[in-house]
């Protein structure tokens, strides 16, 4: 018998990709990452290797035709099914 004590365990996973979109999390309002096809949620919980959102966001408008920012994302998924990072690093990376 299942007494649903026990949570289902988050699944965490490190994602290493190519950012195509990012809107920053607001005061009570959460941001989004986009990549691979996926929008990982981003939230006041959020860190931030090399800066903050707003440097990350300004970084990826920044670039030249042709290259795209890099970065490591450190993911969970929620029992509901919701992806959030949880940790995101950046660096340039130029597209092939």
């Amino acid at each position: 018998m299942d007494d649903h004590d026990d949570p289902a365990p988050k699944i965490q996973q490190r994602l290493k990709v190519f950012v195509d979109a990012l809107t920053c999390p607001q005061v009570g309002v959460p941001g989004s990452l986009s990549a691979l096809g996926m929008s990982v949620t981003l939230d006041d919980t959020t860190a931030f290797e090399d800066g903050t959102c707003a440097d990350l966001a300004a970084l990826i408008a920044a670039q030249p035709a042709g290259t795209q920012v890099f970065a490591e994302v450190d993911v969970v998924e929620g029992s509901t099914g919701i992806v959030t990072a949880t940790k995101v690093e950046s660096e340039d990376a130029e597209e092939d």
